[in-house]
């Protein structure tokens, strides 16, 4: 009886059966397998354990060849955060830049949070904040042609 650390004990003995009808075919065209008993082996899948019954020097080899591929299977480990996001959440997060180069002014925004950069730069650069800001954090930066506004 050999117990299975990582394979699997009735897929191991197919294998194993077909390697031994493979040997006793070969000893037996040879004329010298002719006294030898056959060869025996079944999976017990409860215990994941192998028996086999069969000579020693079959026992043998077939003991290697368990050892051999008894081995652990490469793994590969997964993980992954599930988010879901309400339309009423999704909606007040959001990105938005903005660039300038010389009179040339662009930005580009992600979502729908109630305050556009370009209407937040243009009140700050008149001197006048908005009076109204969205609920929820909102963090900006930004130099005199650079500027980012990050609402959550």
């Amino acid at each position: 009886v050999i117990r299975l650390r990582h394979g699997d004990a009735k897929t191991l003995a197919a294998t194993l059966g077909e390697i031994g009808e493979s040997l006793h075919g070969e000893r037996g065209q040879d004329g010298r397998g002719s006294g030898k008993r056959g060869l025996l082996v079944r999976a017990d899948e409860s215990l994941n354990a192998l028996v086999i019954l069969a000579d020693p020097e079959d026992v043998g080899l077939l003991e290697d060849i368990v050892r051999q591929l008894d081995v652990p299977r490469a793994q590969l480990l997964v993980e992954a955060a599930i988010v879901e996001l309400s339309g009423e959440i999704g909606d007040a997060l959001g990105v938005q830049w903005a660039l300038r180069s010389g009179h040339v002014a662009g930005g580009a925004g992600f979502a729908d949070s109630g305050l556009s950069i370009g209407t937040l730069l243009g009140a700050l650069q008149a001197g006048k904040p908005p009076a109204e800001l969205p609920d929820g954090a909102i963090v900006g930066l930004g130099s005199r042609d650079f500027g980012a506004l990050v609402t959550a």
